[in-house]
């Protein structure tokens, strides 16, 4: 009975240091699906703005015979179509300057950039640069959280009164071992006795 004890109270006290430093790791890992299914909402909020911010706008054609290029901030555009979300200035050399202001049809750049902030905000408070690293930051958390349920269903499997019941239980076992122990060797240790 007494090695039976020693040999659970050994194996207790190993999962016992396994299940504090598997708490210790769940305890960093910051992501957790409340904080997943905000930050998805917020990445979400962000795309929809974005897209319409690029749906709107006024879209200039641009397409050139000669080597004269339209300019803008000083760099020549391309033969392709441009979306004009804001007004802005282009150089026409040769001929001056011309302003395009979609009006009405302009995009809320502020609104994405705001949606932009707080999704920024949300990864970095929760420790992850994007998207994808917060959902694996997430399945890394219910992998530990499993982890932690097996370790804590094993403790209690070998020890289901606690630790200190089978601390208790092996020095009572440890007592009658030594109370039956001839008086000659009465002075031995009862651990050398059993072995």
């Amino acid at each position: 009975k007494h090695d039976a004890l020693a040999k659970r109270l050994k194996d207790a006290l190993a999962k016992r240091a396994e299940l504090e430093q598997t708490d210790a790791t769940l305890a960093a890992l910051r992501m957790d699906l409340a904080t997943l299914d905000r930050i998805e909402a917020a990445h979400e909020r962000y795309r929809k703005l974005q897209a319409e911010a690029v749906s709107g706008g006024v879209r200039m054609q641009l397409s050139y015979e000669g080597s004269t290029r339209v300019l803008r901030n000083g760099q020549p555009l391309e033969p392709e179509t441009h979306t004009i979300l804001a007004p802005d200035m282009f150089d026409l050399p040769g001929i001056g300057r011309m302003t395009l202001d979609p009006g009405s049809a302009a995009a809320d750049t502020d609104k994405v950039d705001g949606a932009l902030t707080e999704l920024n905000g949300l990864l970095e408070k929760a420790g992850v640069a994007d998207l994808s690293s917060a959902r694996a930051a997430t399945r890394r958390r219910q992998e530990v959280q499993g982890e932690v349920k097996v370790l804590k269903s094993v403790l209690h499997t070998l020890a289901p009164d606690g630790i200190g019941a089978i601390q208790t239980a092996l020095a009572e076992a440890a007592a009658v071992i030594q109370a039956h122990v001839p008086t000659e060797q009465s002075g031995a240790d009862p651990e050398t006795l059993i072995r």
